[in-house]
């Protein structure tokens, strides 16, 4: 079943805060919105260069990045992809066996697969060292990220509603 919305959580489990978007993915995804698909990606670039992303409207990227004066720990904010750009480093390096999230989604752009809209959700974290579990600012920030998400799809889908 095809849905307009597809949502990646991207992060690693086993790197503390890095983990920010696969949690909130999950909790998206525990919320079961009938508009949107949600899947969890540990190695986000090949997924986010899916063919089957040609189908998708929106595209919801949730990721994290490190902290800092800006962006304390435990803060989030959206990018409209198309209009700016990421404009924040979550990649420290790439290859072609470490595709991330920046290269994923430049490779979907090539490829001509990337939808008209791509919405990324940075989530700030203080610790990516090896850990299974993220900070105390990522824990309580999560369930406030994942309320803002399903509040802005609900948006989106109604303005799309009225539109067609």
């Amino acid at each position: 079943m095809n849905t307009p919305v597809r949502i990646v959580g991207c992060g690693r489990w086993a790197m503390g805060d890095d983990q920010a978007g696969l949690l909130a993915a999950e909790g998206l995804r525990d919320a079961s919105l009938p508009d949107a698909s949600v899947t969890l990606e540990e190695a986000p670039g090949a997924g986010l260069a899916d063919e089957s992303l040609g189908e998708v409207e929106l595209l919801i990227v949730i990721d994290a990045a490190r902290a800092d004066c800006r962006h304390p720990a435990g803060s989030f904010r959206r990018v409209d992809h198309r209009a700016c750009g990421l404009g924040i480093s979550t990649v420290s390096g790439i290859d072609t066996h470490t595709l991330g999230v920046t290269g994923g989604l430049d490779l979907a752009a090539a490829l001509g697969v990337l939808p008209s809209q791509v919405w990324i959700y940075v989530i700030f974290g203080q610790s990516f060292d090896r850990c299974l579990t993220a900070s105390a600012a990522v824990g309580w920030a999560v369930p406030r990220l994942v309320r803002r998400i399903k509040r802005d799809v609900a948006r989106w889908v109604e303005a799309r509603l009225c539109t067609s």
